[in-house]
């Protein structure tokens, strides 16, 4: 979210970069609200689908992370929204 731009400038001959940042200085309550939300769409997103591929790993595999099946399920079987 923090994406920066880089200003080319000149003055009095002398060639310089400043660095401004792209996102507004304050944001309105209403924007900080929508992009917190979002990331927490995007976390229970990516919770979820990280949850569908453990149960979708072998044996082998969930022993080379550490994990036994039943922690795997026990994993899997949390809703989304809890960590």
């Amino acid at each position: 979210m923090n994406e920066c731009i880089n200003q080319t400038y000149v003055i009095n001959g002398q060639h310089g970069t400043s660095v401004k940042s792209a996102a507004p200085r304050a944001m309105t309550g209403i924007s900080a609200v929508t992009l917190r939300l979002l990331a927490t769409l995007s976390a229970w997103q990516e919770r979820a689908n990280s949850r569908r591929e453990l149960l979708r790993l072998d044996s082998r595999a969930l022993n080379d992370i550490g994990i036994s099946r039943a922690d795997a399920e026990h994993e899997a079987d949390k809703p989304f929204w809890r960590r």
